[in-house]
């Protein structure tokens, strides 16, 4: 066995739902448990041979090959009567069926019921001997089995000879007769995740685990090795639900009601009592069942018809009452699925709404303060403006110049070409007068010293 196989069939036992008897998990747990079963496997494992399929050329006549093709899909050519098995260990997909154990996969009795349907039989026997296996895929199994045989007209029967528990039971509900065996053990309609944790192992061994990883829910492990609380929450309510849509297809294909399924609370019941309790039809002897099938009159639909036309009223209104409560716990789970959704829609409203409210808030605050940055940024440049004016005029009429305060505040409200325009009309005039007060200066006292125009103005001023 590959590692590979290994890796497929401990995903099948541990951590997972599993329709499944103790009974049946043992074997399987029991090997994946031991440390040395690589080893052990390897020095007894042999090569599977599969047998080479003929082909119409193997055979002289048609008869012969169509004959051979018949029994290779379990049909028997002389009363057209198809087998089924139903054994060991159910898992989802053929390919996970090579392991220590007998497997049997959903993928496989699918495509067995399929072909033997193809081949236009009318009646296929499912001779089951099965503690169960994988819940993954055995209700779409069920349905898918039930919806062929039912388009086609054609009636399953089934056989438990040993064991019909679990998934092994979940399947043989479809039938519309389920025979027993006098020893034959019914039931187990429940659910059960084995939890494999070898941390304490591996520390007994000297093997330190750690895990890097991202996402808190990845792994379910705490620092300590134990399972974390969270998961354990998460894995019971997916059992639950399993258990529900497992009980309702019990109670849909047995035609009981879902309490009456819930209150067998997983047992296993001999045959007598699973007669009693509705789970099984007959009781009977293989020889007896053999005899049974043979009989061209059992192999029909109209028995399922003849009963359902004989059933009392009490019988009848029981049946539609657990059609039913199939469809109200359907309608029931869609509800709380729904309501669980609009809660979710809900709650991410009500986070969006705050973000949205924060963002406002935020922009708000960063309009205030972009006004408030405008506001400093033109009182900046107004200075800037003032001082450069502040620089043009006293350049022009002297920087102690008592009427340079009075033309800044006049002209405040100028733009700037116009007041370049004043300053050079000023500039003008100062240029001309003084020089023709220097001219007039000179022709007074020619050894004086020439005053500036400034000067001039503020002695002026002065003498005011």
């Amino acid at each position: 066995m590959s590692k590979r196989t290994l890796a497929h069939l401990s995903k099948k036992v541990y951590n997972t739902p599993l329709f499944v008897t103790q009974e049946g998990l043992a074997p399987i747990a029991s090997y994946l448990s031991d440390p040395e079963r690589t080893l052990k496997l390897m020095q007894y494992e042999q090569p599977i041979v599969e047998d080479k399929p003929l082909l119409r050329s193997d055979f002289d006549r048609d008869e012969e090959y169509r004959q051979y093709r018949l029994e290779k899909i379990g049909v028997n050519p002389e009363t057209m009567v198809g087998t089924v098995d139903v054994k060991g260990t159910l898992v989802n997909r053929a390919g996970q069926t090579q392991a220590c154990v007998e497997l049997t996969s959903y993928e496989s009795i699918k495509q067995q019921f399929t072909a033997q349907i193809n081949e236009g039989v009318k009646t296929i026997v499912m001779q089951v001997d099965s503690h169960g296996g994988e819940a993954y895929r055995m209700g779409g199994t069920v349905n898918a089995i039930r919806k062929l045989a039912s388009e086609n007209d054609v009636k399953i029967i089934a056989y438990i000879d040993g064991t019909s528990a679990s998934a092994g039971f979940g399947l043989a509900s479809i039938a519309d007769e389920i025979i027993a065996n006098p020893q034959a053990r019914v039931g187990s309609v429940g659910v059960v995740v084995q939890l494999y944790n070898d941390s304490k192992y591996l520390e007994k061994m000297g093997v330190e685990r750690s895990f890097v990883y991202a996402g808190k829910n990845k792994i379910p492990f705490t620092e300590d090795g134990s399972f974390a609380e969270d998961f354990i929450t998460d894995l019971q309510k997916s059992v639950d639900k399993t258990y529900k849509q497992f009980t309702n297809l019990i109670a849909t294909n047995r035609k009981m009601t879902v309490d009456k399924v819930v209150e067998t609370n997983a047992k296993v019941f001999d045959a007598d009592e699973a007669l009693s309790i509705g789970f099984v039809d007959k009781i009977m002897e293989i020889e007896d069942f053999e005899h049974y099938i043979n009989t061209p009159s059992n192999r029909s639909n109209t028995n399922t018809i003849s009963y359902e036309e004989n059933m009392t009223e009490l019988e009848k209104l029981q049946a539609q009452l657990a059609t039913m409560q199939t469809t109200l716990t359907a309608s029931e789970t869609s509800l709380t699925e729904k309501t669980t959704e609009l809660s979710d829609l809900l709650a991410t409203k009500e986070s969006l709404d705050t973000t949205v409210a924060d963002l406002q808030k935020q922009l708000t605050d960063s309009q205030a303060s972009v006004t408030k940055l405008t506001e400093q940024l033109d009182g900046i440049q107004k200075d800037a403006v003032t001082v450069d004016r502040k620089t043009k005029l006293e350049a022009t009429l002297g920087k102690d110049n008592e009427q340079v305060p009075q033309l800044l505040a006049s002209t405040a409200l100028l733009d700037e070409q116009a007041f370049t325009a004043v300053v050079s009309a000023m500039s003008a005039k100062v240029e001309k007068e003084e020089k023709s007060m220097t001219e007039v200066g000179n022709s007074a006292n020619d050894n004086a010293p020439a005053l500036t125009y400034q000067d001039r103005l503020k002695a002026k001023a002065q003498a005011r």
